[in-house]
């Protein structure tokens, strides 16, 4: 380390010169190649750097500059990285938990692991039916609306809350479109709805605890389950405990 010293210490300048040559031709490349990528995102889809709004965080999306927010760049990279993802529609309920109304919204997307998904996904199971019926292939549609075991809960909720049964149960999707179409109030809307999130869950957790705990409940102690959880929710949403068992439609529908 001396010597290197030293030898800097007596140099010539046209030694010195010499020690901090210009850069090589491939590191000159390198640099503009990070240019160029960078470019795109300062002067296209990205932050706004036309010096009219110094000092502001903006974004361009969509050939316009709009306000910077995370949830515009969720979007737009959404957009990027998966143009041909159909998205459906969901409407998330206030009366219902936050995990449930989750669990709907990937089941309306065919995003749970049912038997088929997870085949798909390379996860072989050796078998594919139904975990409730144990008949057809389960998928999203079968599992949750078409199989026998969820058509006849289905049928006890809605004489439950004395509401149109549909004509069919081709899918989910058109269930829940069906409870968000009657001709009520709005409060009544949003208990039916909620109580549809709540039948769509305890589904659900019969197949589960059928496969993996090996307990096949009724229909029957599904839909009380049904009755006992949407109460539960109404009564932690209004922190009230005066509600009994007898009458609980028309107690729910007086909150």
């Amino acid at each position: 380390m001396a010597e290197v010293g030293e030898k800097m210490t007596n140099a010539t300048p046209e030694e010195l010169a010499s020690m901090y040559a210009s850069p090589s031709e491939s590191e000159v490349d390198n640099v503009n190649y990070g240019a160029r990528l960078s470019k795109p995102y300062m002067e296209g889809e990205g932050a706004d750097t036309s010096g009219e709004h110094d000092g502001e965080w903006r974004w361009k999306s969509g050939g316009q500059i709009v306000d910077f927010s995370v949830r515009q760049i969720r979007v737009d990279l959404e957009e990027m990285m998966q143009p041909s993802t159909q998205i459906q529609q969901f409407k998330w309920s206030k009366i219902a938990v936050p995990k449930v109304n989750l669990f709907v919204w990937r089941a309306v997307n065919e995003t749970i692991p049912t038997a088929v998904a997870l085949a798909e996904r390379g996860v072989h199971l050796g078998d594919t039916r139904c975990g409730a019926c144990g008949v057809a292939d389960e998928t999203v549609s079968h599992l949750l609306a078409s199989c026998v075991f969820a058509r006849a809960v289905w049928w006890q909720v809605f004489v439950w809350c004395k509401i149109p049964i549909p004509a069919s149960f081709d899918s989910l999707s058109q269930i829940l479109s069906h409870c968000c179409s009657l001709d009520v109030d709005k409060k009544k809307e949003q208990i039916m709805y909620a109580i549809c999130l709540m039948t769509v869950w305890c589904i659900w957790m019969h197949r589960n605890n059928k496969l993996f705990n090996g307990k096949n409940n009724s229909v029957s102690m599904v839909v009380e389950e049904i009755k006992t959880g949407t109460f539960w929710w109404m009564n932690r949403r209004r922190k009230r405990t005066d509600i009994d068992q007898p009458g609980r439609l028309e107690q729910l529908q007086r909150f």
